[in-house]
C-alpha cells in the first residue's frame, strides 16, 4: 500500500449540521468520515463523580463498546483499516460521511478546510496543527483544495 492509500485520522473541532464540538476526520481511500467521541459514561460519571468518576465511566464505555461495537466498524472502508485504527474507533459515533469521489469540495476555512458535496452535509474541521498534513495528504492523492 503506498502512502497516499493510507487512511488519515486527525483530531480537532468538528462542525457538522451546525453542531460543533472536538471530534475526528478519517480519509479512506474512497470516503471522508466526521466522527464524534461517544463517551456518555465518562461525561456523566466525571461530573457526578469528579476524576474518579471519569475514570470509571471510561471503563464502562470501553466495555460497552467491545461488547456492542459502533454500526460504522462494518462499513468495509472502516472494517479493512488497521486493527490499532479500529480500536480509536470503539468509542466514537458517525456523523456523516462523503464519497471522494461526489464531486467533493475542499476549501481552506481560516484555520481549518471545509468540505461540501452536493447531497451531502458540510464538513468543517478546525485545528491549526494539522492542517499543514491534511493539505499534504490531499496533495498526494492529486485532489484539489480551493483557496
Amino acid at each position: 500500500m503506498n502512502e497516499a492509500s493510507e487512511p488519515l485520522f486527525r483530531s480537532g473541532l468538528v462542525v457538522v449540521r451546525g453542531e460543533r464540538a472536538f471530534g475526528h476526520i478519517l480519509f479512506t481511500p474512497s470516503f471522508l468520515f466526521a466522527l464524534r467521541p461517544n463517551d456518555q459514561a465518562a461525561a456523566s460519571g466525571g461530573a457526578i463523580g469528579g476524576l474518579l468518576g471519569f475514570f470509571i465511566g471510561a471503563w464502562v464505555d470501553s466495555k460497552r463498546a467491545k461488547n456492542t461495537p459502533p454500526p460504522h466498524l462494518k462499513i468495509p472502508e472502516i472494517a479493512g483499516l488497521d486493527p490499532k485504527l479500529q480500536k480509536k474507533l470503539l468509542k466514537t459515533k458517525l456523523l456523516c460521511s462523503i464519497p471522494l469521489s461526489s464531486g467533493l469540495t475542499i476549501k481552506r476555512d481560516g484555520t481549518g478546510l471545509s468540505f461540501s458535496a452536493t447531497g451531502y452535509p458540510t464538513i468543517t474541521y478546525k485545528a491549526i496543527l494539522h492542517r499543514k498534513g491534511i493539505l499534504a495528504y490531499l496533495q498526494q492523492r492529486s485532489i484539489p483544495v480551493a483557496q
